[in-house]
């Protein structure tokens, strides 16, 4: 058994069912927070075979080798998993480990992809609550946020989430210094992505707003 603070990992070979072949399954059971899920590793070996104490199979020979290679890689993958939820200050439930261990995890929304919906929005409300020329702003505000991802972070896109007050704060440098925009100016396209941002801050799709401490 693997154990790393309030998370535990484990494999097991299940004695009440079969495979096709006539072998028990071996699954990985995650502990965590009082919460316990099994996964199907889809391994298999004879009950007898299984050693309880090591959590692999006992047997010597390529076929047991070959399994309890494999169920370290998974072991492995499930710590990874498990330190990349822990380490991004993000709550988490077992539900979510298990999906990022089996592949399953929703993937993030981007900045980029964000505003280019946000800007197919705007686009639909011109000559109806924003004029052309305002659009276009909508547009240079969308290329500005695209030159400072290459010029800051070297990215095309970059995760929604992790938008916050120091990345509005170095992007509002960025377009003072090396677009070399007014003050005014720089202000107003900070207001652009807040707007475009509010859908997003409304309904939780950003849990902090970034915008609070610009204000």
């Amino acid at each position: 058994m693997h154990e790393l603070l309030d998370i535990s990992f484990s494999f097991q070979c299940r004695s009440t069912r079969l495979n096709k072949i006539g072998q028990n399954p071996i699954i990985l059971r995650i502990s965590f927070r009082s919460e316990r899920r099994d996964i199907f590793t889809g391994l298999s070996c004879h009950k007898k075979d299984w050693n309880s104490q090591l959590d692999k199979v006992g047997l010597t020979g390529k076929a047991a080798g070959a399994i309890n290679r494999n169920l370290d890689i998974i072991l492995r993958k499930a710590n990874d998993a498990f330190d990349n939820l822990r380490f991004s200050d993000e709550p988490f439930s077992i539900d979510e480990l298990v999906d990022k261990i089996k592949g399953k995890e929703n993937k993030p929304t981007l900045l980029i992809d964000f505003l280019e919906e946000g800007n197919q929005r705007m686009l639909k409300r011109v000559n109806v609550e924003i004029t052309q020329a305002t659009y276009y702003k909508y547009r240079r505000s969308l290329q500005h946020m695209q030159e400072f991802l290459q010029t800051e972070f070297r990215v095309k896109n970059y995760i929604l989430n992790k938008v916050d007050a120091k990345f509005l704060e170095k992007y509002f440098h960025f377009l003072r210094t090396t677009r070399n925009i007014s003050n005014n100016t720089a202000i107003k396209y900070i207001v652009f992505v807040k707007t475009i941002f509010s859908p997003a801050i409304r309904d939780g799709i950003l849990k902090v707003d970034p915008f609070r401490a610009c204000d």
